[in-house]
């Protein structure tokens, strides 16, 4: 079997054995049940069995079989992927296209089991825009299936906890360990369900992606033209999920989430290829280019007719932009070789002893090496409100709504758990997740954090770049030596007022000029247009001067040239937040006082009494928690909280709570028995003179994401 450099099936080749000599007798189809009365599917089975034996197709697809058996080595006939190249070489024939073209496309408006996940807009074969009245095309997209998914199947016991086992308070049952994929292009993106990890993992899912031209004269030119300008890639992620079910909930909860494989696709290959429907192979590489599996496509556009004309046109100009690519490339690479040669020449020098970290390119997911700029993408903060016509939570979401503020944004950021990369061996890895990796994994290193970060500011309009140098670490407790600083990642925002620094891990900002800064040197910045390195020999951080325009203080790269390498990460959008009830909240209340009782049981405390209304009076406070988090400041209901405190608390009592927030109520729940106040105030011993209260809040973010605010509080007499 021969494939193209794009991964089109071209040629499959085979061969005649002794077990296909001889066909065996074809099956016939029942056309009654035992009842004697008619059944509708054996009908309809003889029916189209008549139909194809009318129009030749048995004896056409007979005739290809036989001219590729006669024709093929024997050498491949033991092959354990002979069958699948014998129904890829039908599937790509003219007599299957054919037929498949004379068929009626069906409607996509009923949801099934593999139904397109996406709003309405997005279901239909072209898509309206209710602005302007333009109709575009739709890009459909079918998995049909993985293969050879050989190494995901490794025992996973040291990440998976046994049946029985006590993780966040709450007792196992049974494990699973499940595969999951996830799709970002042209700013819209699907997640699959979770299936089975097993060698052919039976992904059968559909999608739909509207394109829309590049540029604004898009209906000028031929359509085939401006499709053939969309060079966005589409961006495919697999993820391994390791879940536990608790005794307590009949929900799934992740234990452990790694990334299978990232891979590309380049979509307009259903140009180049004279047939309606392409079935492209998709090949999956893990650690070290190994590869872990193969993701079966199906890609469609029913409102695109391509002739043979403009399918030769389109191959032609992507083998024109690919050689254009390549030269870019190659000219970029011996540029920036050569200009670290003068930064190296001109101000190495000045940091002899000490270990600058500059880095131009880096690989990413995919195991292809890139400029870091091409990392960034600005994300659009235009559609505020979000578009949430969403039929369930694993559809594909549209540009949708983001933070309305950049310091939600960065609280936002801040809430994606942080996981060290680590490879095998000492060290970090080297490898930047891309932002669609990132979002799919939930986790990501510093890295990660502040290139998101850099796009959502950007998104805003602020002048934003991403820093890489050294953090000063704290000292430990113990030692009085000064730990040497480490290498570290954040965002710099350059105002008409000064330049802040943004720590993406955490959300924290800080100016760069102030004592308290927690960084020790900054050695280049980078943003999605420009990157500069540092030529500055001062040795505070405090006086470092964040002209990047100055060439005698920065050294930058060739704008207009970095500019022509058009960045393979796709454009994307966060999903919106989920929408929280009154009786989400309310069953979150209910769950966290059950607790509450049980906790005090098992520690022998059996007398638990609940206020009228603490738990009224204490949850007015949890919503200035969070904004002053976000914005440094404080509420002004702070004032009426503590009023109402004072009036539920009569005299010669005391009031004693612990405020919390944590992503899950099983992470709260640890937090409160870490803490040594919380710890306290549940375990609060003197319960025939105590009233204790409980109010809980939660706030949903982008991504899925649930930041739960709870505050545990007890009013007790004093003795």
């Amino acid at each position: 079997m021969m494939y193209d450099a794009n991964g089109l099936l071209l040629e499959t080749r085979c061969f005649k054995t002794k077990r296909n000599r001889r066909h065996p007798p074809r099956k016939k189809f029942p056309v009654a049940m035992a009842s004697g009365m008619p059944d509708p599917l054996a009908s309809l089975r003889s029916a189209i069995d008549a139909k194809l034996r009318d129009e030749g197709i048995y004896s056409q697809l007979r005739s290809l079989i036989q001219t590729h058996t006669t024709t093929v080595d024997h050498a491949i006939d033991d092959c354990p992927d002979h069958d699948d190249r014998v129904l890829h070489t039908l599937l790509e024939s003219d007599v299957v296209q054919q037929l498949i073209a004379s068929l009626q496309t069906p409607s996509l408006s009923v949801p099934g089991p593999s139904s397109f996940c996406t709003p309405p807009a997005a279901t239909e074969s072209i898509d309206e825009d209710a602005t302007s009245g333009q109709v575009w095309p739709v890009l459909h997209v079918r998995v049909l299936g993985g293969r050879a998914f050989v190494d995901s199947l490794i025992d996973d016991t040291a990440a998976c906890p046994t049946t029985g086992a006590t993780v966040d308070g709450q007792t196992c049952t049974t494990s699973r360990t499940c595969l999951r994929y996830d799709v970002a292009f042209h700013g819209q993106r699907y997640q699959s369900r979770l299936v089975p990890c097993v060698v052919d993992p039976p992904f059968d899912e559909a999608m739909a992606f509207t394109l829309h031209p590049t540029t604004p004269n898009g209906g000028v030119v031929a359509k085939w033209e401006w499709l053939c300008a969309i060079e966005e890639s589409m961006h495919w992620t697999i993820t391994k999920h390791v879940q536990t079910r608790s005794l307590t909930t009949d929900s799934w909860q992740d234990v452990a989430v790694d990334l299978v494989a990232a891979a590309t696709l380049d979509w307009r290959h259903w140009l180049t290829s004279p047939h309606p429907v392409v079935h492209i192979p998709l090949a999956l590489h893990g650690p070290m280019k190994v590869p872990v599996g193969l993701v079966n496509l199906r890609l469609d556009m029913p409102s695109v007719r391509k002739s043979t004309a403009t399918t030769h046109d389109a191959k032609t100009r992507l083998q024109k932009d690919t050689l254009t690519g390549h030269g870019t490339q190659s000219h970029l690479y011996q540029y920036c070789k050569q200009w670290w040669a003068e930064y190296v020449r001109e101000y190495g020098a000045s940091y002899v002893g000490k270990a600058h970290w500059i880095r131009l390119f880096v690989e990413d997911d995919t195991h292809h090496y890139k400029l870091v700029r091409e990392s960034i993408i600005p994300m659009d903060v235009a559609a505020l409100d979000g578009r949430r016509d969403i039929r369930r939570s694993d559809s594909m979401a549209r540009l949708s709504c983001v933070e309305p503020t950049p310091s939600e944004a960065a609280r936002f950021v801040s809430l994606v758990p942080f996981v060290r990369a680590a490879h095998v061996g000492t060290g970090r890895d080297a490898t930047w997740h891309s932002i669609p990796a990132f979002l799919a994994l939930g986790h990501g290193d510093c890295e990660e954090h502040a290139i998101l970060l850099a796009s959502l500011f950007l998104g805003f309009g602020l002048k934003t770049y991403v820093c890489m140098g050294t953090l000063r670490r704290k000292p430990a407790s113990t030692s009085s030596a000064v730990a040497p600083p480490v290498r570290h990642v954040w965002v710099a925002t350059i105002l008409t007022t000064g330049v802040m620094l943004w720590e993406a891990v955490t959300g924290e900002c800080v100016a760069a000029s102030a004592p308290a800064c927690p960084y020790d040197r900054v050695d280049c910045i980078f943003n999605h247009k420009s990157f500069f390195a540092n030529c500055q020999t001062t040795e505070l951080f405090g006086e470092v001067d964040w002209n990047v325009h100055n060439s005698a203080l920065w050294k930058g790269l060739d704008a207009a040239l970095i500019a022509q390498v058009r960045p393979r990460q796709p454009s994307i959008s966060l999903r919106p937040p989920n929408v929280m009830t009154a009786a989400d909240n309310e069953k979150l209340d209910t769950a966290l006082r059950q607790w509450l009782y049980s906790t005090r049981r098992a520690h022998g405390l059996t007398c638990t009494k609940w206020h009228p209304n603490l738990s009224h009076y204490v949850r007015i406070a949890l919503k200035s928690y969070e904004v002053e988090r976000v914005f440094g400041t404080a509420n002004a209901d702070n004032v009426f909280f503590q009023n109402c405190i004072q009036g539920a608390v009569p005299q010669g009592h005391t009031f004693k709570g612990f405020p919390v927030s944590a992503i899950g109520l099983e992470d709260l729940q640890r937090k409160l028995m870490a803490n040594a106040v919380g710890r306290d105030v549940i375990l609060f011993p003197r319960a025939a003179h105590a009233l204790f209260g409980v109010a809980i809040m939660s706030m949903p973010y982008p991504e899925g994401i649930s930041l739960i605010w709870a505050m545990v509080a007890v009013v007790y007499k004093t003795s």
